[in-house]
């Protein structure tokens, strides 16, 4: 990376001015990442008010071919014509195909908030990563549930983090990114400030890799535990209904049930986000999510997650 600038965006691919900061890595104005590295920039000063959209602009010299980057970014980024326009207030766009929904290279950002500040995770695979969400319309549960909720009724601060994986399994398998157990570290326990976390996941592996029930309610037991030893509330969310979908089969609807039955059992979870009780339709068997609120009866659509995120209630966080 030869240059990165840090913004608030405007509108588009412009930037609010006066808001760019160049960012430097340990003083220097670019880096150059080993194959498995990450690293985190040095501090800016910039104000940012919650649930404003920042911009990164990245510029590489020389040619690139990303090799890891977040599919379902659901924001529009920009590609710009030939050249470092890393400072520019509108980045010229190219001249071929200039937008992406994906996300290249930056995979985090921190602020400085108020020492008050409590976080929420929302953990689990592509239906908590938004997959069939609007684009640029910040309509994923998450983001619901972070719009409700801006402040606690203490006025502590109060943030949501989305770490969502397409095709993520809690337990079974790591073919889609770490699974849920071997990034629970990294991903919700090293996080400052976490007092929450919202789990929804294990549908893929039942669908994916025939999963047993007892195998991800294990994992689910386990992460509690960890969570618990950190001083972080878990709140359980049962699977959504697969009825009509491709991964529907007698055999996972059965274990989605015996799934869903763990987490409805008292003790198992802090609270429990009956999820599947919201969207289901209850004119149908087997369950399958209305069809007003899905596209493939596996993802919510933008009603769909609006109706989640809206059912999550607030005394939650009390």
């Amino acid at each position: 990376m030869g240059a990165v600038h840090v913004a608030i965006r405007s509108t588009n691919n412009s930037i609010v001015a006066g808001s760019d900061r160049a960012l430097t890595f340990g003083g220097q104005p670019g880096v150059t990442l080993a194959p498995d590295a990450q690293i985190w920039s040095d501090s800016v000063t910039l104000t940012i008010a919650q649930h404003v959209t920042v911009a990164v602009s990245v510029y590489i010299p020389g040619s690139f071919r990303p090799t890891t980057f977040h599919p379902t970014g659901l924001h529009t980024s920009y590609i710009s014509k030939t050249g470092n326009f890393t400072a520019s207030a509108t980045l010229p766009l190219a001249g071929f195909t200039n937008t992406t929904t994906q996300v290249l290279m930056v995979s985090g950002l921190q602020v400085w908030a108020p020492e008050t500040s409590q976080v929420a995770v929302t953990f689990g695979n592509s239906i908590t990563d938004g997959a069939a969400a609007v684009n640029n319309a910040n309509g994923t549960w998450p983001d619901i549930l972070s719009n409700r909720l801006p402040a606690l009724p203490s006025g502590a601060p109060f943030a949501v983090i989305n770490m969502g994986i397409g095709s993520n399994r809690v337990v079974s398998s790591d073919q889609a990114a770490p699974s849920g157990v071997h990034r629970f570290a990294d991903d919700v326990l090293a996080r400052p400030n976490v007092k929450y976390l919202l789990l929804l996941e294990g549908i893929n592996d039942i669908s994916y890799e025939h999963a047993t029930a007892a195998t991800i309610t294990g994992a689910y037991a386990s992460m509690v535990a960890q969570a618990h030893a950190a001083g972080i509330k878990v709140y359980g969310a049962t699977l959504l209904p697969i009825g009509n979908s491709t991964k529907y089969t007698v055999a996972n609807e059965t274990t989605r049930q015996e799934v869903n039955a763990w987490i409805r059992t008292a003790g198992n979870f802090d609270a429990v986000l009956d999820f599947e009780a919201v969207v289901k339709d209850p004119a149908t068997n087997p369950l399958r999510i209305r069809s007003i609120w899905t596209g493939d009866y596996v993802h919510p659509n933008a009603a769909g997650y609006a109706a989640i995120g809206n059912s999550i209630p607030l005394s939650l966080f009390n």
